[in-house]
């Protein structure tokens, strides 16, 4: 049997499934695969697959992926206390003693670091660096305006929380009725 009897086979097949109703995808490879065997018409079929097992261009058995092995990053000590003083600062920052300049001196801190360790300390708060196209001074900034939006909401909350006096003073008055 040559490759051209193969193929006029796989068509005579492809128009029975069509006038079966199996019309779509299936039939649409199926006739596919028989327009590639042209160039091949005039060879055995022996030969043909025998060509394509030596090639590997016909290999039934798939190849095992090879998964890539994950790097292990060990985080150096010093970035690691960075990120839990990061964190102490953010989670005390509605402390009204917590300062500016000890914002300041921490980011003076982190300023030193490689970006993939400015990242650590960033995550430690919880702060999605933007991209990865973001600098260190961009990331050192997010971190701060993180940590200082903290402390603000919270003076921003007290103030608008702050109880009413006896006296009437810090009270708004009531709206005026017509």
């Amino acid at each position: 049997m040559t490759v051209l009897e193969f193929q006029q086979t796989l068509n005579d097949l492809c128009r029975l499934l069509s006038s079966a109703g199996m019309a779509g995808t299936k039939v649409g490879e199926l006739t596919a695969f028989a327009a590639g065997l042209d160039p091949f018409k005039d060879q055995q079929l022996k030969a043909f697959t025998a060509t394509l097992a030596r090639t590997g261009t016909g290999d039934t058995q798939p190849q095992a992926r090879k998964e890539p092995t994950p790097k292990v990053v060990v985080a150096d000590p010093t970035i690691l206390a960075l990120a839990a003083d990061a964190k102490r600062l953010y989670d005390r920052a509605a402390d009204p003693t917590t300062t500016e300049a000890q914002v300041d001196d921490l980011c003076r801190r982190i300023s030193g670091l490689k970006i993939p360790g400015i990242k650590t300390v960033a995550a430690a708060i919880d702060f999605q660096v933007p991209s990865k196209s973001s600098t260190k001074a961009a990331i050192v900034g997010g971190i701060r305006h993180r940590i200082v939006d903290r402390m603000d909401a919270t003076i921003r909350r007290q103030v608008i929380d702050r109880p009413a006096a006896a006296n009437g003073v810090g009270v708004s008055p009531a709206p005026s009725q017509p």
